[in-house]
């Protein structure tokens, strides 16, 4: 059940820090968290005001629709037994009980910060999840001096004690059997991590400077989150450096992950952000890459794309969700097909071409690049509730 707190209580901290915090950190301040990391970190994720978050959470939409009445309903619908609604009442309860915890909102009551460091290439072809996880820093600010202990004693473990780890005395926190957590608190900064080293080398870093600060890519990031966000409330910053990432993946002994490497050659960087327009939420995501170095599909795929949306039509102001894509490769669709099962393609040209009297290639070229669709309405169908949608796709002339 700790497991299952702990991994809700991620999920709906990231999802309502990014949606409903109430104020942004100073710009100063937001990207702290650069100075412990190294310049071959390969991704970082921010999010705002995690205090605000368990003050204002129960009030919103999301809120009101994950409460325990309203679940009690939907879970009823589809005949969920009393023990499932005993099992999401606890879950909610301990999860509600940790977001109002006071040791809790001390930790990080203004931001918390996810970042992924390098993992070792060996041990992760041994054992990925294990791996990752020690990968991950988590970094959080807080204006309480010298918390960590108690929020560990209060919220994660009853287990908490001392442990030095290169001359730095760490909190070592047993969530279960299986699971070790370390933390370390300095002037307002803390971090957690599984893997005590990761934080003696954040420190490291701390002292020596440079590093994820003075990173080319992520200074392009810090441009763009601040030229997106001037004068509007941030709700999330993210980074991601591709480089680093693909040559994980094609360093992988499994030939789909080194496959997916290929794709991922010629980008460099990503960074996104989320602000708050006028009661709307607006997602910004910038791309850095170098268009000749590109994968041949990927470049034949971004060639493709439409100069005009001819969907929009479709929407009403009661549309719920509306998902929209220019990426419907005639070629690259025909060979997916083809390398999928060729004598299953050749059954289907062969019936394409008694009921319509042409080829699958084409009914294949006819069609695209511009696919989606409209969700405009949930109707209750006496057993679960059932989305109307509407699906589109382009037709060529």
């Amino acid at each position: 059940m700790k497991k299952l707190l702990i991994l809700a209580l991620l999920l709906l901290g990231a999802a309502g820090a990014a949606f409903y915090f109430m104020r942004s950190s100073s710009p100063a301040a937001a990207d702290y968290y650069a100075d412990y990391l190294p310049e071959n970190t390969l991704a970082t994720a921010s999010f705002v005001d995690l205090q605000g978050l368990s003050e204002t959470f129960p009030a919103t939409s999301l809120g009101h629709f994950v409460a325990k009445p309203t679940v009690h309903r939907i879970l009823g619908e589809i005949g969920v037994p009393p023990q499932g609604l005993k099992e999401y009442d606890d879950v909610y309860d301990g999860l509600a009980g940790v977001m109002t915890n006071p040791a809790f909102r001390q930790v990080f009551g203004d931001d918390a910060v996810v970042a992924v460091l390098p993992p070792d290439v060996e041990l992760l072809r041994k054992d990925p999840e294990k791996e990752l996880k020690k990968s991950l820093l988590v970094f959080g600010t807080s204006s309480v001096a010298g918390p960590l202990d108690s929020f560990a004693r209060l919220v994660m473990s009853k287990n908490v004690g001392k442990e030095t780890v290169e001359g730095l005395e760490l909190t070592r926190i047993e969530v279960d059997d299986n699971d070790v957590v370390y933390g370390y608190a300095k002037k307002g900064v803390v971090i957690l991590s599984y893997a005590p080293a990761n934080i003696v080398r954040a420190m490291q870093q701390k002292e020596a400077g440079s590093g994820l600060r003075e990173f080319a890519f992520f200074t392009a990031a810090k441009g763009f989150w601040t030229k997106k966000a001037a004068t509007q409330r941030v709700y999330t910053r993210s980074y991601v450096n591709f480089t680093r990432i693909r040559s994980l993946f094609s360093e992988s002994m499994n030939p789909q992950e080194r496959e997916i490497g290929k794709y991922l050659q010629g980008f460099k960087s990503m960074s996104s952000v989320m602000v708050e327009d006028h009661d709307t939420l607006e997602m910004s995501t910038q791309l850095e890459y170098t268009f000749d170095e590109l994968h041949p599909w990927v470049r034949d795929q971004y060639k493709a794309v439409s100069k005009q949306n001819y969907s929009l039509g479709l929407l009403s102001n009661k549309s719920l969700v509306y998902y929209w894509v220019s990426l419907l490769n005639k070629d690259y669709l025909k060979n997916l097909l083809a390398a999928a099962n060729e004598g299953q393609y050749k059954q289907i040209d062969s019936q394409v071409r008694k009921e319509l009297g042409v080829s699958l290639d084409e009914c294949i070229a006819a069609v695209g690049p511009q696919l989606g669709l409209v969700v405009n309405d949930v109707v209750n169908t006496g057993l679960f509730p059932l989305p109307k949608v509407v699906f589109f796709l382009e037709v060529r002339d």
